[in-house]
């Protein structure tokens, strides 16, 4: 399924459509078994890895861990048969792909009557999960087995299958195999009261969890460009995720933000005609959710509604949205109401808004350029969506005039400010 990148600037585009063409969707993956070894965490280490005189098992975002293939002596002991899940990670997005991407074997056969143990390591989880967390692995049908720990053990068996799922390199028939399992367990609590209430249109929000109104400026008008069009405005963290499941069943259209709550989508069913929305809040493309439409086959639509006032990280909290062109031609093509941007193109508009993404990004990050090392190749595309940003807050950021009351103690700053009053600008 090839996804709409016509809304998308244009390296962007290119760097999305070039992704897409790389992406592997295998099968057939493999499954080991070890005897009477030990199993440590090494953590996230990246590539090249160090060497061992025992087994490495590599997840995805190069977290390691390293099986010795000696009888181990001491320590704490995990007797019976335990299943190596990998690493589990507090970020909703990493959990939801990571945490999943070894227990395929459970879908596929009756391999979970034979586990006692589940295996995870963790750096910043700890049992027992809560929420979401665990209906997932209820839903699997594997939260009573799991274990969540953060040093070495000896195990008595220990299976590790193949991870099914690698952000940006590939996916696997049996990771979608997998999420189609848990949709299709939450499925059998949908009532006729649900089919009948449900929405048809849905768009999945960011706007009340911690901070994101104020570090996530103009979260407010998106949530109201899509109400004002028709759409249902959900928090996925203040539903289970049985009922945000049986939400999209009913549903005609899906809609939300990139980012880990984009990632919920992937419990729409594999090859749905529903439409995909997915706002872009950063120019970097987001390899797991491009990902994950293109294992599940979906038809997703993505635009570019974001400013990026500088090199910025795209997992930073500090983001703008706003009418863009692209997020405008969508609009316009779809005869949407626009109203909740009104004025988006005035100077007064523009200074709020440049003012209080700059006013925030100042408080986390000071006046650093946050753009990481695993983002280089991207270079390109966030120069391109910072030099765009430029055009189009000029007054300020090519122009430069005083925008922050510390801008007016500036000798230059001051210069300008005067020199356009004298102008009448």
């Amino acid at each position: 399924m090839h996804p709409t990148l016509d809304y998308l600037r244009e390296r962007k585009r290119g760097a999305t459509a070039s992704l897409v063409s790389k992406l592997e969707c295998r099968s057939g993956l493999e499954i080991r078994t070890f005897r009477d070894v030990s199993l440590k965490p090494l953590g996230q280490i990246p590539a090249p890895y160090p060497e061992t005189s025992g087994h490495l098992i590599v997840d995805d975002n190069e977290f390691l861990a390293e099986v010795m293939q000696k009888k181990p002596t001491g320590g704490e002991r995990i007797a019976g048969v335990s299943l190596y899940g990998g690493w589990l990670r507090k970020v909703w997005g990493h959990f939801l792909m990571g945490g999943t991407a070894r227990l395929w074997p459970i879908v596929k056969g009756d391999l979970l009557k034979d586990v006692d143990t589940v295996i995870f390591f963790s750096n910043d989880l700890k049992e027992p999960l809560g929420g979401n967390y665990l209906e997932l692995m209820q839903l699997l049908g594997v939260a009573d087995k799991i274990r969540i720990i953060d040093h070495a053990v000896c195990v008595d068996r220990l299976i590790v299958p193949d991870i099914s799922f690698e952000h940006d390199v590939f996916s696997s028939v049996e990771c979608r195999d997998t999420f189609d399992y848990i949709r299709m367990n939450a499925l059998k609590c949908r009532s006729r009261k649900t089919r009948r209430n449900a929405p048809k249109k849905i768009f999945l929000t960011r706007s009340r969890l911690k901070n994101a109104m104020i570090n996530e400026v103009n979260l407010d008008k998106i949530d109201k460009l899509f109400s004002d069009n028709g759409f249902d405005v959900i928090s996925p963290e203040h539903m289970s995720l049985t009922e945000m499941i049986n939400l999209f069943e009913e549903a005609t259209e899906l809609a939300t933000l990139s980012g880990s709550i984009a990632h919920n989508l992937i419990f729409d069913a594999p090859g749905s005609d529903r439409r995909h929305i997915i706002i872009e809040r950063h120019p970097r493309p987001n390899t797991f959710q491009i990902n994950i439409d293109q294992m599940m086959g979906y038809r997703t639509v993505y635009v570019d509604g974001f400013y990026l006032p500088n090199f910025s990280c795209s997992s930073n909290s500090v983001m703008l949205y706003a009418m863009t062109p692209q997020l405008m031609d969508f609009a316009d093509r779809a005869n949407w109401d626009v109203r909740s941007f009104d004025g988006y193109n005035s100077t007064k508009t523009k200074h709020k808004e440049l003012k209080q993404f700059l006013s925030r990004y100042r408080r986390y990050f000071g006046n650093s350029e946050t753009i990481a090392q695993w983002e280089i190749e991207d270079a390109p595309v966030i120069a391109e969506a910072v030099i765009d940003t430029c055009r189009h807050y000029n007054r300020w950021l090519i122009d430069h005039m005083p925008l922050l009351w510390f801008d007016y103690l500036t000798p230059g700053f001051l210069y300008r400010a005067v020199k356009s009053m004298l102008r009448g600008r």
